[in-house]
């Protein structure tokens, strides 16, 4: 089978709780979305804090190819090309964000990288109707029990995070940062091996973070963003509970030496839900998806 990994075949805007959200896909018919209620296999990509669709261009052709799909990634908002005001980029509004495309277009797999790992647990936790599966890689995850040491998460974004000065300090350091470094500095935090770097990605994420100077409500939303994300993960109601109660298929997929979300969290989560499943991407990063896209989209192929 020739996999598909060029660019992807569609693009175009989906409207949903009254936002813009800029949308790629691959596996429909030619010039249309691959979205809808066809019987056939969906997938919804969501990518992580900071990130955008371009994330997932390298694993989404791959994906429908292989697994003969339906596959969308989305913009989430306050990332990428969707605009959106500060708190409508939180976890939890793009989860309300998410659940709504789903009860539009369908039910479907959730495939989330890092914070998008945490949006798609809490739509599958509130809304199992609409998951029929879950792929979480390189998830954020809550912090082992007592009395396990607590692991360090994304330490890089604790800045971010903090009430009120958050948005400032995201935007002297965009400001302040050439835009080909900020997205070095995020290629050099998540790839194992930086020689593994696609440069055309590279050139279209910098080409991105040009465009995105002129949305000025991006810092805001990168700190709201930040902060309910680390919100969820501390609080003791708040990601623990959505583990315990989903119900459907669920695969984790992490890289060996991942420096943002350490492989013990996958494996404290796997402890409390062993019926879940656990693949290691050897050699590997925080983004399998970009780094390794083969072994990633074979570890999703292997888990069915």
């Amino acid at each position: 089978m020739t996999e598909v990994t060029g660019p992807p075949p569609w693009r175009g805007v989906l409207a949903v709780e009254g936002l813009k959200v800029h949308a790629v896909g691959w596996g429909g018919a030619d010039g249309q979305p691959p979205i809808g209620r066809e019987q056939r296999r969906r997938l919804l990509l969501l990518h992580g804090l900071g990130g955008t669709s371009i994330h997932w261009e390298l694993a989404g052709g791959r994906l429908a190819e292989r697994l003969r799909a339906h596959v969308t990634a989305i913009d989430l908002a306050g990332f990428g090309r969707t605009r959106a005001r500060g708190e409508q980029a939180s976890v939890f509004a793009n989860a309300r964000l998410v659940a709504a495309l789903l009860e539009r277009y369908g039910r479907a797999e959730l495939v989330g990288n890092s914070m998008g790992g945490a949006v798609a647990t809490i739509v599958a936790g509130e809304h199992p109707e609409l998951v029929t599966g879950l792929v979480l890689v390189t998830p954020v995850l809550p912090q082992p029990p007592w009395p396990e040491p607590p692991l360090p998460l994304m330490p890089h974004n604790w800045p971010a995070a903090i009430p009120g000065a958050g948005p400032l300090l995201v935007r002297a350091y965009a400001e302040t940062t050439p835009d080909a470094r900020v997205v070095d500095d995020r290629l050099r935090r998540s790839f194992f091996d930086l020689q593994r770097v696609d440069p055309e990605i590279r050139a279209r994420m910098i080409e991105l973070m040009r465009e995105r100077r002129a949305f000025a409500e991006g810092p805001v939303a990168y700190a709201a963003a930040a902060r309910s994300m680390f919100w969820y993960l501390t609080d003791p109601q708040g990601s623990a509970r959505d583990i315990a109660r989903i119900r459907c298929p669920t695969l984790m997929i992490h890289g060996q030496y991942d420096r943002l979300v350490p492989l013990r969290l996958a494996e404290a989560a796997l402890r409390r839900r062993p019926d879940w499943s656990l693949r290691v991407v050897p050699g590997c990063g925080h983004m399998p998806q970009l780094e390794l896209p083969g072994a990633f989209v074979a570890a999703c192929a292997a888990a069915g």
